[in-house]
């Protein structure tokens, strides 16, 4: 195959991640030593494994095309740290880079310990991939494929023959596979939807007006609740049929307003359209997937979280019933062209991470990932849970969201769900 064929174009969504350069940053702590001749290995036959992660994007006469990268091998980039301050700067100088898809949609560095520091194994590996090709779910799939393949290797277990591209195709879009609505709505129709309801209420955003800034520098900051605390908060949702998605997000809404003394937001949960087609994709099946549903909430005088938690609810139980449907997906990325919308939240629930923490020859401490910041005025945030343990990492443009800011609303939210009542 010559490295210059067009594969397939790229579709609606996939040019809409493409058009704003957005990237998913995963970062995993590793116990034990995984030597980086074997890394190398894994993430060459991972790259034999799904096609589309050796493409580029070639743009022809304005339309986008998948395009096999030329032969030349992809190599993992290794590089030495002194102390645990260098993997977050390093980390954050990765979240603030820009992938081009024009030359890769994935690039994999290996963080090792400098043989000055005494008694440390940690072994950290970042993969950086265009959201062209993959969401939050598919990172997390690459990451317990690439450690499940080390671990073949280390233990000496025979790894099953692979074609290649020989007998591959690149995976369709995620439009192919969503069913058409059946009341005759077009996309102008949901996009006109979407913006009646920006506009049919005077929302508010959560931005601090500061200084002007060159720099748009994303920052990281994530919190981690105890098993402890994560079965008592997991409980109380149960108790009252809620899941925790709406109950933080209600959280949330409880502290803005009370950092912004504003009532009225928007906020968008992102929706993972794996679980809305049918047949299922297979989870390793490298697509992005993400799609997301905008509600607006009032908060009154006398809401609690609980009251605020089924407000939410309801309102997101609504919003999800057109979300399977082709028009309501282009029209999701079409309404992303308006900067300026006065959004709150963007929340990403992944659920508890499908990633093995245990195998025979290392171990997995932790995992983050830092999706690239949303379009616009929001404050991106991402829920996951690993190891019994819920936690919440926001990734916020600090031109936007000073650390302060976003510490207080989130601590604030934080608060309010470990002590509900």
């Amino acid at each position: 195959m010559k490295s210059n064929s067009l594969l397939r174009q790229l579709s609606h969504g996939e040019v809409a991640f493409y058009k704003t350069s957005l990237s998913i940053a995963t970062i995993s702590e590793v116990l034990g030593e995984i030597p980086f001749q074997i890394l190398q290995r894994c993430f060459e036959i991972l790259l034999q494994k799904h096609p589309i992660l050796h493409c580029c994007v070639t743009e022809r006469e304005g339309t986008q095309y998948f395009t096999l990268r030329a032969s030349k091998k992809q190599k993992a980039q290794i590089v030495e740290y002194s102390d645990q301050g260098e993997v977050h700067k390093y980390f954050q100088e990765i979240i603030n880079s820009t992938l081009d898809p024009q030359k890769s949609l994935i690039e994999i560095t290996v963080l090792k310990p400098s043989p000055s520091i005494k008694n440390n194994t940690s072994t950290y590996i970042l993969t950086h991939v265009s959201h062209i090709v993959s969401d939050g779910m598919c990172n997390i799939a690459l990451h317990s494929e690439l450690l499940a393949l080390c671990d073949q290797i280390l233990t000496n277990t025979p790894i099953s023959n692979n074609e290649g591209f020989k007998n591959k195709s690149l995976p369709l879009p995620i439009e192919d596979r969503l069913p058409h609505r059946t009341d005759g709505a077009t996309v102008d129709d949901m996009v006109k939807k979407h913006a009646d309801l920006i506009t049919a209420i005077e929302h508010q955003d959560l931005h601090i007006n500061t200084p002007p800034s060159t720099s748009h520098q994303i920052e990281v900051f994530s919190q981690t609740f105890s098993e402890d605390e994560t079965l008592q908060i997991l409980s109380w949702c149960k108790k009252r049929n809620l899941s925790f998605n709406t109950v933080l997000t209600a959280a949330l809404l409880i502290s803005a307003h009370s950092a912004t003394h504003q009532h009225n937001f928007l906020v968008r949960n992102a929706v993972n359209l794996r679980a809305k087609v049918t047949p299922p994709l297979n989870p390793n099946e490298f697509i992005t997937s993400a799609s997301s549903i905008l509600t607006s909430t009032t908060i009154q005088q006398d809401d609690d979280l609980e009251a605020l938690s089924h407000k939410v609810c309801s309102s997101i139980n609504q919003a999800l019933v057109e979300v399977p449907f082709i028009e309501n997906h282009i029209a999701n990325k079409e309404i992303n062209k308006y900067l300026d919308m006065p959004l709150a939240f963007h929340i990403s629930n992944m659920g508890k991470l499908n990633i093995n923490p245990i195998y025979e020859s290392f171990s997995l401490e932790s995992i983050l990932i830092a999706p690239g910041t949303s379009c616009g005025k929001t404050l991106p945030i991402v829920i996951s849970s690993f190891k019994n343990k819920l936690s919440i990492t926001t990734h916020a443009l600090k031109d936007l969201y000073p650390q302060k800011h976003v510490q207080k609303i989130v601590l604030g939210a934080i608060n309010l769900i470990l002590s509900p009542n």
